[in-house]
C-alpha cells in the first residue's frame, strides 16, 4: 500500500489489513488486557501499509465501543460518537503530525504536540507521527523529552520507513512492531480481492 494513499484516507473508515497476523494478534492481546505501551514504533518498507495500520489502531484506541470479537485483531466500531468525531476530523483527542511534502519535521510541530497535550482531556489521546524518520535533530530531542515523561492515557504511534535512523533512546521507549513482506497466501488474497486471478498473478 502507498503511504501517501494512507494519509489521504485518514481516519474516516477502518481499512482492511492483509497479512501480519501474528503482530496484529500481539497488539490485540495487549489492547484487550490493557497492557499496551504508551509509545509504539511501526516500521517497515515504504508502501507496506504502516500508515493504514497505525490509523486503524488510532481509531481503536479512541473508540468507545470496540469490536473485540474480531480475529486476529479488535476493531473500532465505526458508529459510536467517538468514531463519528474521528471520521469527521473533529476528535479532540487525536493529533497527526507528518512531514510537509516529504521534507523534515520541524521543531514547531513538536510545540504543536505540547500544546495539544496541555489541553484538558476526558479520555484517551493519540498522537500519530507519520514518517518519524524525517524528524530534525532538535525535533527528535524534543519528542524524546515528551516520551520520557508521557502524560496519562496518551498513546504515541510513530510510523517509520527507516526505524534504525531514529534516536536509539526513542526506539528504546517504544514497543516495536515491524512489518515485513506479505506471505504468499496473503499476497494472493490481495490479488484476488482486486480481481487479479491466479493465471495473471503468476506473471507478477
Amino acid at each position: 500500500m502507498n503511504e501517501d494513499l494512507d494519509a489521504q484516507e485518514g481516519l474516516d473508515h477502518v481499512v482492511d489489513i492483509f497479512g501480519h497476523e501474528d503482530m496484529r494478534r500481539g497488539w490485540g492481546r495487549g489492547f484487550l488486557a490493557g497492557r499496551l505501551s504508551h509509545a509504539h514504533l511501526i516500521g517497515g518498507p515504504e508502501g507496506i501499509g504502516k500508515g493504514t495500520l497505525a490509523r486503524n489502531w488510532a481509531r481503536l484506541l479512541l473508540c468507545a465501543q470496540p469490536e473485540t470479537g474480531t480475529d486476529p485483531d479488535p476493531r473500532a466500531c465505526g458508529e459510536c460518537p467517538s468514531c463519528s468525531k474521528v471520521a469527521s476530523g473533529n476528535h479532540p483527542g487525536y493529533l497527526e503530525i507528518s512531514s510537509e511534502g516529504g521534507g523534515t519535521i520541524e521543531i514547531a510541530r513538536m510545540r504543536e504536540i505540547l500544546s495539544f497535550l496541555s489541553l484538558r482531556s476526558d479520555g484517551r489521546r493519540v498522537v500519530l507521527i507519520d514518517s518519524a524518520d524525517q524528524l530534525r535533530e532538535e525535533s527528535a530531542n524534543a519528542l524524546l523529552k515528551i516520551l520520557e515523561e508521557p502524560p496519562g492515557e496518551t498513546h504515541f504511534l510513530l510510523v517509520s520507513h527507516r526505524p534504525a535512523s531514529l534516536l536509539s533512546t526513542i526506539i528504546s521507549r517504544c514497543q516495536r512492531w515491524l512489518l515485513g513482506p506479505l506471505s504468499r497466501d496473503s499476497f494472493h488474497e490481495v490479488l484476488d480481492r482486486h480481481g487479479i486471478h491466479e493465471e495473471r498473478a503468476s506473471f507478477l
